[in-house]
């Protein structure tokens, strides 16, 4: 896969049970899982490696496009999508420092500032990275737009909750 990525091989393989023909431009390791960054159709997309069946390494090359070089070089966090998601998240004031240090999304800017909230303005390439990102930094955050996602991650936390509560036997174990 190095060598295809370094030399420019196309890949024919396996995902999500569809055949794809990809144009791989990048291994990358995030969060403990190893992805590789591709062009499949003139849209970059993370396909995780580990899910990736019959590959085959063709002898035909493609030529890196300098569009994608630059897109890939300006995402640091690396998850592309053709339809990215907005939102507007309210963080704890000490969920803020955090901010600093990392780029968690395509695009996220402090918009607005008081004494116990920030108003965080996020692009993200998928929901899941907002609702990952709402895990993490739980109970500091709430998701304020879309509403609808505010919803999706009381339902993940309420089953969560619900899970919990029945996996723990009459003596305070986890079964």
């Amino acid at each position: 896969m190095c060598s295809a990525i370094k030399n420019h091989y196309i890949l024919n393989f396996t995902y999500a049970e569809k055949p794809r023909t990809a144009n791989p431009y990048a291994f990358i390791f995030r969060l403990g899982v190893w992805y590789v960054l591709c062009d499949e159709k003139g849209v970059l997309k993370t396909f995780t490696f580990e899910k990736i069946s019959n590959l085959d390494v063709l002898e035909q090359t493609f030529s890196p496009e300098n569009e994608k070089l630059a897109q890939i070089k300006e995402n640091k966090n690396h998850w592309f999508s053709s339809a990215p998601v907005e939102a507007i998240l309210r963080l704890s004031i000490t969920a803020t420092a955090y901010l600093n240090h990392k780029q968690f999304f395509i695009k996220q800017k402090i918009t607005k500032k008081d004494e116990k909230f920030a108003y965080l303005s996020v692009t993200a390439a998928f929901e899941d990275e907002i609702l990952n990102f709402a895990k993490l930094y739980l109970p500091y955050v709430k998701i304020i737009e879309p509403a609808n996602l505010q919803s999706k991650f009381e339902k993940i936390l309420q089953d969560y909750l619900e899970k919990s509560a029945n996996a723990t036997n009459t003596d305070g174990k986890i079964s």
